[in-house]
């Protein structure tokens, strides 16, 4: 009998080691979520819809902290995927969306043992750094092994879009070197290549090219079965072996821009990119010619009605507006012919510290300190045209003269008015080493700004002056340096000097970089040199109580009579009767503007409806999510009546009349920076934006937190090394 039970437990235990369920866990964003609230998203189940038909037959279970959004398909849907968070949304949560938390909360619900990562999409367009990236997916794969030691990570890079963005090929380079630096035997990283062979212009959905259409789910689907293969139960033990180091992306030498064969501005042949606030363009090549118009269709092929139209008057003076929308312009005089392929720009500066390496984004930095300077940006086209794209960096010194020229190692001075960068990243190095050195005389201490600025204004070589094309686009993000000198103590030595010899030395006067100099001419003077015993040290005196400025006095008593009649006036005004601090949070209905909100009588009663509750909200007492309700109602009220999906809502409800209080200048940098238009703040402290890429569930409307935004920009500021 004993027998029997120990064969039976036997057998018990090998055939549940032979059949041992493998649990996946789908990780990621939107692209691994996908969405159910439009008939035409519900038909997209995502990636794991197919991946899931290819492990039929399969002891797989699909696990994560939800099932949502739950695809009217038959396939196992739980899943790790958070439609627009970024990678430190994952790993930190999102303080706008408390509810949903973050990793270490979501895995304590459930164990897996393989994860598909497949993350990084939303922070390329949000612009944020690549090094931050690979940090928070270090940081991602710490808290899946905290959870299972022996997890098995397979880690994508990430697909393209639909546009050519260069800070997505940056990071998808710096991918490899994640699974370098922390894969294990007992842990083992893979990479999965999503990028290579996949058509981001025709394996997305349109219009905004980032989702994947059905053929983009499926290749994607079969990369992930093909990775996942080997850690299937019956499947062989897969070797695991180290990933190789990325190559590192090649940089370029600064050398004295020379005219290039061709200019800047001269398109070469139909079909090829430029880019939005372009001016001063000869586009003959491309097949315009002076007083045809150009089309941009909804679908991207010129079927029906043009959703946008461009005419050009002179196509050897072209321009092209900041609003011209993005990808493919027919001529609607010549048969649709394909003519031009229209980019936003984008270009982005960061200093390289000499002495690590690394990149310095901001901060405090002591004198001596020596940097090269990196340009990124989307600009490739200009290769096309057989010249670089033209760019030059400012630089603004603790007095507020702006130049183009920095002074590197060995006192060279190098002038960067016009650079042509030919290729991203662009490396801007000295010619004996470093190309900025704060050690050199000419820099004091104080607060130093540079910044890239693309010039796309051809006729006159410098960026575009409008604004709503400038920063994140033509304009770089402005890097702030705080160059530091050392304090020095001040001594008086008493020494017997005995006198050696005396020499003649010429003095010469130093000149900031890039102001004319006014100095005298080199002046010599007589030196004497001496020999002394090891000084005695004193503390210099401070100065005496009766030396201060005869002025001071009188300085008091005005600032003193200055302060009396303001605070005489802030009391009046608030004793007043209907006086409303200007800077005080004032009820929707008290902000300028917000009693004219368009409302047509003729209109739906959808639309009506929509827009008088827009009018009476109240961002003092109210949530600016009852605003965006409001403003999501409007904008698919205007798509039923319009009949098409892609509606500008800023063009049917202006910014200005949207209400709010005020809203600090941070947020709105923050929101220049990544394209974003900030539209209301409530007194919770949430923003309301409009973003022109939509988001998870079709919507262009986006909520975030002051708090987290003013607090990402104070780390950028501190972001110094």
């Amino acid at each position: 009998m004993r027998r029997t039970v120990l064969l039976v437990l036997l057998l018990l235990l090998v055939a549940g080691t032979a059949d041992a369920t493998v649990r996946v866990l789908p990780l990621g964003d939107s692209l691994t979520k996908g969405s159910t609230q439009t008939p035409q998203e519900a038909s997209h189940p995502t990636y794991r819809y197919w991946l899931w038909q290819q492990l039929r037959g399969q002891d797989v279970d699909f696990v994560g902290s939800w099932t949502a959004p739950n695809f009217p398909y038959d396939f196992d849907q739980g899943n790790e995927g958070h439609g627009g968070y970024m990678t430190a949304g994952i790993l930190y949560g999102v303080k706008a969306d408390p509810g949903q938390g973050r990793l270490s909360q979501w895995l304590g619900g459930y164990e897996f043992d393989v994860a598909l990562v497949m993350l990084g999409t939303n922070d390329v367009l949000n612009n944020i750094p690549t090094d931050e990236s690979v940090r928070n997916l270090e940081g991602i794969v710490g808290e899946l092994r905290t959870r299972n030691p022996r997890a098995v990570i397979l880690l994508a890079q990430i697909p393209p879009t639909s546009i050519s963005r260069p800070n997505l090929n940056a990071l998808n380079a710096a991918i490899p070197g994640v699974a370098s630096h922390l894969s294990t035997s007992d842990s083992p990283i893979v990479i999965v290549d999503m990028y290579s062979g996949y058509d981001g212009a025709t394996e997305n959905q349109p219009p905004t090219g980032i989702h994947p259409a059905e053929s983009g789910e499926k290749k994607i689907a079969a990369r992930w079965y093909a990775a996942l293969q080997p850690f299937l139960p019956g499947a062989p033990t897969p070797v695991v072996t180290a990933t190789p180091t990325p190559t590192p992306v090649s940089t370029v030498t600064y050398t004295p821009v020379t005219p290039a064969a061709t200019a800047p501005n001269v398109v070469r042949s139909p079909g090829a990119t430029v880019y939005t606030g372009e001016r001063g363009l000869d586009i003959a090549a491309a097949g315009v010619g002076a007083g045809e118009t150009l089309g941009w269709f909804d679908t991207q092929a010129p079927e029906g009605d043009p959703a946008a139209t461009l005419r050009i008057e002179d196509p050897h003076r072209a321009a092209i507006p900041h609003g011209a929308r993005p990808g493919r312009w027919y001529n609607l005089d010549r048969n649709r012919s394909l003519a031009l392929v229209v980019e936003e720009p984008a270009i982005s500066l960061r200093l390289v510290d000499t002495a690590t390496g690394r990149y310095v984004t901001g901060g405090e930095v002591p004198q001596g300190r020596r940097f090269n300077l990196e340009i990124s940006g989307v600009l490739s086209a200009f290769a096309a045209r057989g010249s670089g794209a033209p760019v030059a960096i400012r630089v603004r010194n603790p007095a507020g003269q702006v130049s183009a020229t920095l002074v590197g190692d060995g006192g060279a001075r190098r002038s960067l008015d016009r650079v042509l960068v030919a290729q991203t990243p662009f490396l801007i190095r000295g010619t004996d080493g470093a190309a900025w050195n704060t050690a050199d005389t000419a820099y004091t201490g104080g607060e130093y700004e540079l910044w890239a600025e693309a010039l796309l204004d051809h006729e006159h070589r410098t960026a575009n002056p409008d604004p709503t094309g400038a920063v994140g686009r033509q304009v770089s993000v402005s890097v702030r340096l705080q160059v530091s000198v050392p304090p020095t103590v001040a001594t008086a030595t008493s020494l017997p000097a005995t006198t050696v010899a005396t020499a003649a030395t010429t003095v010469r006067p130093t000149t900031p970089p890039g102001v004319t100099s006014t100095a005298p001419a080199a002046t010599t003077v007589a030196v004497t040199t001496t020999t002394a015993p090891p000084p005695v040290t004193t503390a210099v005196p401070t100065l005496p109580a009766e030396e201060t400025s005869w002025w001071f006095p009188y300085f008091l008593v005005a600032l003193a009579a200055v302060f009396l009649i303001a605070g005489g006036g802030i009391w009046w005004a608030l004793r007043a009767p209907g006086r409303v601090d200007a800077r005080s949070p004032r009820p929707a209905e008290k902000r300028a503007g917000s009693r004219a909100l368009p409302i047509d009588p003729s209109a739906p009663p959808a639309i009506q409806i929509a827009l008088d509750r827009i009018r009476g909200y109240d961002p003092v007492h109210g949530d600016v999510r009852s605003l965006e309700a409001a403003l999501r109602a409007l904008e698919q009220a205007e798509q039923a009546r319009l009949g098409r999906r892609e509606v500008d809502l800023l063009t049917v409800i202006p910014p200005a009349r949207i209400p709010t209080i005020p809203i600090p200048d941070a947020i709105r940098r923050w929101a220049e920076r990544v394209g974003f238009v900030p539209l209301s703040l409530d007194r919770h402290g949430s923003v309301l934006f409009y973003s022109p890429v939509p988001h998870q569930g079709g919507t262009h409307l986006v909520v975030k937190r002051a708090d987290e935004l003013v607090g990402r920009l104070d780390g950028e500021g501190r972001g110094a090394r």
